[in-house]
């Protein structure tokens, strides 16, 4: 936000369409029960006090409420009644795109006692080098989501900023100066559950973006979450364990090695796994409706890592040690989305992981650095060897 320039406002709102007296400059009535605020807006192109106005109508979404504002006309966009809410101080959403401009989204702090201004700042973009998308976010039934924020994250250009964009009332939302190219769009609400979305950005001066559309799930949705324990290598089934998943209740497996949790919510769940003379198990699962049995694999007690036998294994090269010791390689299912194995390499750089059939993604990790590649498993004793890594330090 800029400093405010020197306009002289309070001829603008002196008056409400009721015709209601504001008591002093750009204040709000004094002698009656105030519930909204004022919003007094103007965008301009720069940072000085002499900065012009934007060059093209903007698209303004304060708050759910979706307006006009024509820069050009040298008038300011003026809302009221905006609802202040139960937050103090109260802030709402605000979302301000032009074309040839980066789109700004912020959070509006609002007087109770006065008209709140905002000059914005608008930084300038090349048609031909930066994009416009715009969609709608819903609910799973179908119900609009007011005040979702869709966050554009480039995955072409790593110098390239973070755009974000809130929706209006009818779930809808557009974002303007994004980069070029493969990016990440990143739909999220209160109360619900986020989706990203991948695309691929083209510019303004050649045409439009397809639009996005996103449908949300309650974050207070419950599912059943069924699974079965294992024993890492051999793959027997494990009577007898103790499965905690969330917030519920624990459940002990059966003859079968299996195991069912009723009502447990969507989202991220951490899953706890105890059995006498095995290690603990603890990971984080994504618990979604629909999802197919939670496959968790154990390890008898021992005081070494695991060694043979194993299903996927390689080496890891590390460019830049003296050795290719401490580099953690661990296998996530792609389709239980959950993490099943893990190694951490000695001076050899050697792994070995033990997974039961499936698709999964094995990744290297050394510190802040790592590297990742995707690997199916077809399961029927057979070994994938030779998963080799080679990671820049």
């Amino acid at each position: 936000m800029r400093i405010a320039s020197l306009r002289i406002l309070c001829l603008l709102i002196l008056l409400s369409p009721l015709g209601l007296l504001l008591s002093g400059c750009g204040g709000l009535p004094a002698d009656s029960q105030i519930t909204g605020g004022i919003v007094v807006f103007a965008a301009f192109e720069g940072t000085s006090s002499t900065a012009p106005r934007i060059k093209t109508t903007a698209t303004v979404i304060l708050n759910g409420g979706r307006y006009a504002f024509n820069g050009p006309s040298g008038q300011d966009l003026i809302v009221r009644n905006i609802p202040f809410g139960t937050e103090d101080p109260p802030k709402v959403p605000m979302t301000v795109t032009a074309r040839g401009y980066k789109t700004v989204s912020q959070q509006v702090e609002l007087s109770k006692t006065t008209a709140t201004y905002v000059d914005l700042s608008m930084e300038t973009v090349d048609l031909t080098a930066t994009g416009t998308v715009s969609g709608i976010v819903t609910s799973t039934t179908g119900t609009p989501i007011s005040g979702a924020v869709v966050t554009f994250h480039s995955t072409a250009d790593s110098t390239a900023t973070d755009l974000q964009g809130f929706t209006d009332k009818d779930g809808k939302f557009v974002v303007g100066g994004i980069a070029l190219g493969s990016a990440e769009a990143t739909a999220e609400a209160a109360g619900y559950l986020s989706s990203t979305q991948t695309l691929t950005v083209q510019p303004d001066a050649t045409g439009t973006n397809a639009a996005l559309s996103y449908s949300l799930l309650s974050g207070a949705t419950k599912v059943t979450v069924r699974g079965v324990v294992k024993e890492l290598r051999t793959e027997e089934v494990l009577p007898g364990a103790t499965v905690t998943l969330g917030s519920q209740p624990s459940v002990t497996t059966g003859s079968d090695g299996r195991f069912s949790v009723p009502d447990v919510l969507v989202g991220t769940q951490t899953i706890s796994v105890r059995l006498s003379g095995y290690d603990d198990y603890d990971a984080e699962i994504n618990v979604l409706p629909g999802m197919g049995d939670v496959v968790v694999t154990v390890s008898k007690i021992s005081s070494l890592p695991p060694t043979l036998p194993y299903t996927i294994g390689g080496t890891v090269t590390l460019l830049g040690a003296t050795d290719n010791s401490g580099a953690v390689v661990t296998a996530y299912d792609l389709d239980r989305g959950m993490q099943m194995a893990s190694y951490t390499t000695g001076s050899d750089g050697r792994y070995y992981l033990f997974v039961p059939a499936g698709r999964y993604e094995v990744r290297v990790t050394v510190g802040a650095h790592s590297i990742a590649r995707n690997v199916t498993y077809l399961g029927g004793g057979r070994v994938i060897d030779g998963i080799d890594f080679a990671l820049t330090l």
